[in-house]
């Protein structure tokens, strides 16, 4: 039977794919030594479809000299847009739940407008929240649709988020292709040299409206967090505020971006400024409870 030198890693460790940022990545082990290939990047990526990153050893450095590891390119993909008028979701959104709870929590209505006119954030029918993903040349890659509780703020769960582009009709080949919430704002007069990335596009609003000075964008989900949704923020210093729960997971992939990809993030510890932090807060969470406002949304 032949055995051959090198092998993908059989055991269940998974790490960060130089590629697309996921914790999907099996690293090749050299057989005859029973350690991993020196350079890092040598391995597959188990998303097959939707990545394909894969470094066999024969084209890796194994001199083991390497001590940093250039960065790497994010892999081009096709980017799809929507062709919609988003125009009649700006009208009603006054009418949002989201909107009127904040409206009745203290913050001035200017202030409001300010931020859904700035963040081009509309209102559906039911009154849900429509949050339109805008990249760095103004094209809607799609719009997510939440639903929140007037009583409270939360996030009503029973009702999945919509997203736009499964309502509208597109071409056979179209396919999703997101970007930061606001990135739209990189590429305009209103972006400043203060940028914060956050998990939820509703954490990147409440907090534009309590820290104004920054430019506050959004991720749209904790697995969202890796390479090629960030691509905007390439050479970019960004502070970067996960939620409590997430804070281990996204100080790994922190590190590793800024490693692989050359990502300028620095993750905030904001978390310890707080002696008794519920483990479910964001950064929202916990500037509203400073500031005397309910914490809960």
């Amino acid at each position: 039977m032949n055995t051959y030198r090198y092998a993908l890693d059989r055991s269940p460790r998974k790490w960060i794919c130089p590629q697309c940022g996921q914790k999907t990545f099996v690293r090749y082990v050299d057989t005859f030594s029973g350690e991993y290939v020196k350079d890092a990047r040598s391995g597959r990526c188990d998303r097959q479809i939707k990545c394909r990153y894969h470094l066999p050893p024969r084209e890796a450095d194994l001199s083991g000299q390497v001590t940093c590891i250039k960065p790497v390119t994010v892999r081009p993909r096709r980017t799809c847009t929507l062709d919609i008028d988003p125009q009649p979701f700006y009208r009603w959104r006054s009418d949002g739940n989201l909107y009127r709870y904040l409206l009745g929590r203290g913050f001035a209505r200017k202030d409001m407008e300010r931020v859904w006119s700035q963040y081009l954030t509309g209102c559906s029918r039911h009154n849900g929240t429509v949050f339109w993903q805008r990249d760095l040349r103004g094209r809607i890659r799609t719009g997510k649709v939440i639903y929140y509780n007037l009583a409270n703020g939360h996030r009503v769960k029973r009702f999945s988020p919509v997203w736009v582009h499964t309502k509208v009709e597109l071409p056979p080949d179209w396919t999703l292709s997101q970007c930061l919430f606001g990135e739209h704002l990189l590429a305009s007069g209103a972006c400043s040299d203060r940028v914060s990335l956050v998990e939820s596009e509703k954490t990147a609003m409440v907090m534009s409206l309590l820290q104004p000075e920054r430019t506050w964008l959004a991720c749209g989900g904790r697995m969202n967090f890796g390479a090629y949704i960030l691509q905007a923020l390439k050479g970019v210093e960004t502070e970067v505020y996960p939620d409590i729960d997430a804070m281990e997971d996204w100080a790994l992939k922190a590190a590793e971006l800024n490693r692989r990809w050359g990502f300028c993030l620095r993750l905030i510890h904001w978390h310890r400024d707080y002696a008794n932090p519920s483990p479910t807060w964001d950064i929202a969470d916990a500037m509203l409870e400073k500031q005397g406002h309910d914490a809960s949304i």
